[in-house]
């Protein structure tokens, strides 16, 4: 290994637009340097069982509306390793798929134990199934990533922007919070 390639690289799918642009990155990654990619989508029951006030009565509604988005859910996560599987074939890279079920942000940390880099999309969108606006997932692993965190931005980013370390011709970012330590690698595919 050299300081400009990981040997595994995991990416989180979240079935976002940005989540297709890390995707077709570490697609790239792989074939330039040979690394093995695994991609992992996770089924965020946690927040959709979440405990919360009902009203009088309502408890087997709640109970039923839950059991409904924990199957739209996993068949969501499915239809995401599916199209992650599918493109990595046609591209010929070693890779692999994961569902994981539970707390997005614990269940990536966890999984990132086992690889030298973590690729992400600008935002993420784990919580698919109770909210729309982008999580907090990202932020969570910059700050705790056992590895290299990479952030791949769906358009150019000037490199003078503060707390970045970004490679040009892709707009990639390491660690792109300013408050998160920076740990910089070059990256020239």
């Amino acid at each position: 290994r050299s300081m400009y390639m990981s040997a595994s690289l995991l990416i989180g799918l979240d079935g976002s637009n940005y989540c297709s642009a890390s995707t077709q990155f570490g697609i790239r990654w792989a074939k330039r340097y040979g690394t093995s990619l695994k991609g992992v989508a996770v089924v965020d029951e946690v927040s959709i069982c979440a405990p919360g006030p009902v009203p009088l009565g309502g408890g087997a509604a709640k109970r039923t509306r839950e059991k409904n988005q924990l199957s739209d859910a996993h068949h969501k996560a499915d239809l995401i390793l599916e199209q992650f599987a599918r493109e990595c074939q046609q591209a010929g890279v070693r890779f692999e798929t994961g569902k994981k079920v539970g707390q997005p942000e614990q269940q990536l940390l966890l999984e990132a134990q086992a690889h030298d880099a973590i690729l992400m999309g600008q935002e993420t969108f784990y919580h698919f199934m109770t909210q729309d606006e982008p999580d907090e997932t990202a932020i969570y692993l910059v700050k705790h990533a056992p590895c290299l965190f990479l952030q791949k931005f769906r358009s150019r980013v000037p490199s003078s922007s503060p707390g970045m370390a970004v490679s040009k011709p892709l707009g990639l970012c390491l660690r792109s919070w300013p408050y998160a330590f920076i740990r910089a690698v070059k990256c020239t595919c």
